[in-house]
């Protein structure tokens, strides 16, 4: 629906959901229920970073997330996925 509108606006659309699932598949992760994240479940991560010093990666890892640490922010690996998508879409809208 978001590349219909960003289409029907003539605005570039960059497929990061698409990326996200594409890989999400290939990782093959086991299925894990979204939560809500939760003051205590923020303050967790805290507590593990600044206390435990592990890293967001590890926290993933822990957590068996593939892209984040808590659903929604991104460890490296989420993070450089939507790098490799906004620089493909820049070098798509430069040629």
């Amino acid at each position: 629906m978001i590349a219909e509108v960003a289409t029907a606006h003539a605005v570039t659309y960059l497929p990061l959901h698409e990326r996200q699932m594409e890989e999400l598949r290939q990782a093959d992760p086991p299925p894990i229920p979204y939560r809500e994240v939760t003051p205590a479940a923020g303050l967790g991560v805290l507590v593990q970073r600044a206390v435990l010093r592990r890293s967001l990666d590890t926290i993933s890892r822990r957590r068996n997330l593939v892209l984040t640490t808590d659903h929604i922010h991104q460890n490296s690996r989420g993070a450089a996925l939507i790098a490799e998508v906004i620089d493909a879409g820049l070098l798509a809208w430069n040629a």
